[in-house]
């Protein structure tokens, strides 16, 4: 399905840009797999607080086997973006 650009919207923009659906122009929750990872490998945790406020620096000095990731944890990969 093509991505529908439009001028029209609730406010008006600058010259030049246009609206669209996010979800039309990136993936959101992607989920990378861990089905190829054994349980013991270890990877980076980032627990919410590790994300600073106001520069949004990651501390990624934190780490978990993946037999503790498999569920309940928000799964990110290198160039998302990370909110809450």
């Amino acid at each position: 399905m093509p991505i529908e650009f439009r001028r029209d919207g609730p406010w008006e923009l600058p010259e030049g840009w246009v609206w669209a659906r996010l979800g039309d122009i990136c993936q959101i929750n992607r989920s990378p797999s861990f089905d190829d990872l054994p349980d013991s490998f270890e990877i980076p945790f980032v627990p919410m607080a590790a994300v600073a406020e106001e520069t949004g620096v990651v501390d990624f000095s934190q780490r978990k086997r993946i037999s503790e990731l498999r569920s309940g944890y928000t799964r990110f990969r290198a160039g998302d973006v990370l909110f809450a």
